[in-house]
């Protein structure tokens, strides 16, 4: 489980569908209560990229193991667009 102290932005690494390398806006789909992750631009490396956690509360918490198993999906951004 990731720690997260209270009212804190903390980067987290989840599984992502999408290929190595390829740059995409990350939209989870899910939401836990006072703690959730973020809405981010990102790049996903060996199936996984880095998106922010954010704890609204003033208490530390754990973002679930599962939270960070699911497998979520890249709106891949076109370059030449």
């Amino acid at each position: 489980m990731a720690a997260l102290a209270g009212n804190t932005v903390t980067p987290v690494e989840v599984s992502v569908t999408a290929n190595n390398g390829e740059r995409g806006v990350f939209l989870p789909t899910k939401r836990t209560g006072a703690e959730f992750l973020a809405a981010t631009v990102t790049t996903a490396h060996n199936g996984r990229a880095w998106v922010p956690a954010i704890n609204a509360s003033s208490d530390a918490a754990k973002l679930p193991k599962q939270e960070r198993a699911w497998n979520y999906a890249l709106a891949l951004i076109n370059p030449m667009a």
